[in-house]
């Protein structure tokens, strides 16, 4: 009879154990999700701060270098296409989108009278995505 009563008590110890280790295994892969999640959101945080500070600078630096006087001139209306300013500016805008690799569009709007007005784009008229300024000026409305 002693022989079956500790043979009980080794059978409870060793279950005892396993649930223990198991318990202690879980907490840790709880520990190591939740460590690898908050690396993960600061990551992605500094990633898009890192981002938007670099679109934020090339904006900067593209209004320092498009002239200002032709970009006063233009008014969103079709009769821009033939004004020097509009040839101007968008000829700017199209180097800008072949020389700067993670551009693909450019597009210049503007307040006027209270109103936002597409006022160019970079895409020559016959591209698939070009879109006339009476179009998307009419869909901004």
């Amino acid at each position: 009879m002693i022989i079956r009563n500790t043979e009980i008590k080794k059978n409870s110890s060793t279950s005892e154990l396993k649930s223990k280790h198991t318990r202690i295994y879980a907490v840790i892969f709880i520990l190591i999700t939740l460590l690898s999640s908050l690396y993960l959101r600061f990551a992605w945080n500094k990633y898009q701060y890192i981002a938007s500070s670099e679109a934020i600078m090339l904006a900067q630096s593209l209004e320092a270098l498009l002239p200002h006087e032709h970009i006063a001139e233009l008014s969103g209306s079709a009769e821009n296409i033939e004004k020097h300013g509009y040839i101007m500016t968008k000829h700017n805008l199209e180097r800008l989108v072949e020389t700067t690799n993670p551009i693909r569009f450019a597009y210049l709007m503007g307040e006027r009278e209270g109103r936002i007005v597409f006022l160019l784009d970079a895409e020559p008229p016959n591209s698939v995505f070009w879109v006339s300024l009476k179009d998307v000026t009419s869909k901004l409305l």
